[in-house]
């Protein structure tokens, strides 16, 4: 369904499928006394952070990145960020322990924006590659605060 898609449901059955299908979607509905009308269903997946965001990542995580890691140990450890659609991703990159031309990548923690309340959420990489909400932390309305986490640490879950 594209999301400008209106359709009308007549029974329960119908309704219980459509909602099924949608989940995973916003759905905003209006109700008629014999169906239902879907006003607007929008993908979640396909909300991109807009340029405003984009921008303000660039410039707190990206300075973040460059100001964490010693002058003197630039040639030994990198650490940069990823944007995929509403995630920011923070990555250690290293040399290989046999070949200084290849470099590994770690997952070190995750930023996701939430486009409808316009707050960000801090997650942190479990061993099995599965990322975990970060409790201790509320989803906050600006980056530094979710920066600072990151860098204190108080669990060791971000840089051990």
């Amino acid at each position: 369904m594209n999301p400008t898609t209106v359709c009308r449901l007549g029974t329960a059955q119908q309704k219980q499928a459509f909602l099924f299908l949608a989940a995973g979607h916003y759905l905003m509905v209006s109700a008629y006394p014999a169906y239902y009308s879907v006003v607007c269903l929008i993908d979640i997946a396909n909300i991109k952070m807009n340029e405003v965001d984009k921008k303000r990542v660039q410039k707190e995580v990206g300075e973040y990145c460059e100001n964490r890691v010693p002058d003197d140990l630039k040639n030994k450890i990198k650490l940069s960020y990823k944007i995929r659609g509403n995630d920011v991703n923070v990555i250690e990159s290293r040399p290989h322990w046999q070949d200084n031309t290849i470099w590994s990548e770690m997952p070190i923690a995750k930023i996701r924006l939430n486009p409808d309340k316009h707050n960000w959420q801090l997650y942190w990489p479990r061993a099995n590659g599965k990322w975990i909400k970060y409790a201790e932390l509320r989803p906050c309305k600006t980056l530094k605060r979710i920066l600072q986490e990151i860098d204190d640490d108080p669990y060791c879950v971000f840089w051990g």
